[in-house]
């Protein structure tokens, strides 16, 4: 089943300064997401950026990494210059007994590596490089990240783990921002309190936006029976299901493009679009599948032999 954007049926709710784009996940008659395959046809600039991360992921933790993915737009073949990010994850293998555990971290070389692809590109590429310690309890500690494995990301290096992972289809498991809103919106209060430069606002902005835009998605994701990552038919999806709110979130995404360097723009849409979000979010009870990540390394062959800790199961 395609699942690209119908123009006909979204032109009327789009504001004329926003670039119509992006594509909802496949889906098979089931109503099942469809993996994504490797895209082969991936522009030469992006596939030696993506290059360039995975040999810095190989240098960084050599036999500890297990694999790493590449998600988002670069995942499915169609980046956007100037506006998509560098989404990747990397999953360690883990022992408790000398490594860190890692949910979802940044690696701490981020920043450095963002300021090398500056000096190199012609466009401005934002790197998102996490990393996930690899052991028995990994699914159960991170309920997001199997779905994102599954559906929105594809292996580059190492033993793809996708073929172990469920199945997922457009229910509560996809979503992510819904339950966690406030803490966005705490965190922009506290980081444009820490630091109010035009940059830092900047910064702040596109996280929060991007976070509300996507929340916002999330509230109307099981009467739409889809998926998407795009913001802009995160907006049209939901200013379909709530036009009294349509407003404030194209004026999310209207910011995430273009960024305010002052406060107050800022704060006066997370006071107003923020705070409602937060009253419409629930508790998300996620399908519960016992031992799950125990059962799954078994089959892949992952030794879990010491990987058990006081708070790690």
């Amino acid at each position: 089943m395609s699942n690209q954007t119908n123009p006909d049926q979204t032109e009327e709710l789009a504001p004329p300064t926003i670039i119509r784009t992006g594509r909802f996940l496949d889906q098979d008659a089931a109503g099942y997401f469809i993996p994504l395959q490797k895209n082969s046809a991936l522009d030469p600039e992006w596939e030696t950026i993506v290059g360039l991360a995975r040999e810095r992921y190989i240098k960084a933790y050599r036999e500890r990494l297990h694999s790493l993915y590449v998600r988002g737009s670069v995942a499915l073949g169609c980046p956007i210059r100037g506006s998509s990010d560098l989404d990747m994850i990397g999953l360690l293998h883990h022992n408790s007994f000398c490594n860190q555990y890692y949910v979802w971290n940044h690696v701490e070389w981020e920043a450095a590596f963002s300021s090398e692809l500056k000096t190199m590109l012609s466009f401005e590429v934002q790197p998102d490089l996490i990393v996930a310690s690899l052991n028995r309890g990994f699914l159960e500690r991170n309920n997001s990240l199997p779905a994102i494995l599954a559906t929105q990301s594809v292996c580059i290096y190492g033993s793809d783990i996708r073929q172990h992972l469920p199945l997922f289809a457009p229910d509560e498991t996809m979503m992510y921002y819904n339950g966690r809103i406030k803490l966005f919106v705490f965190a922009a209060y506290q980081n444009l309190k820490r630091d109010a430069s035009p940059q830092a606002v900047m910064q702040v902005c596109r996280t929060i936006c991007k976070a509300m835009i996507r929340c916002s998605f999330e509230l109307v994701l099981q009467k739409e029976g889809r998926f998407t990552r795009d913001l802009y038919l995160c907006c049209m999806a939901f200013a379909t299901h709530y036009p009294d709110q349509a407003e404030s979130a194209w004026q999310a995404l209207h910011l995430y493009i273009s960024p305010c360097q002052e406060i107050a723009p800022l704060l006066s849409l997370i006071d107003d679009f923020g705070h409602w979000l937060i009253s419409q979010e629930r508790t998300i009870e996620l399908r519960h599948r016992p031992n799950l990540g125990q059962r799954l390394l078994h089959e892949m062959g992952v030794r879990t032999t010491g990987c058990m800790r006081k708070g790690i199961t």
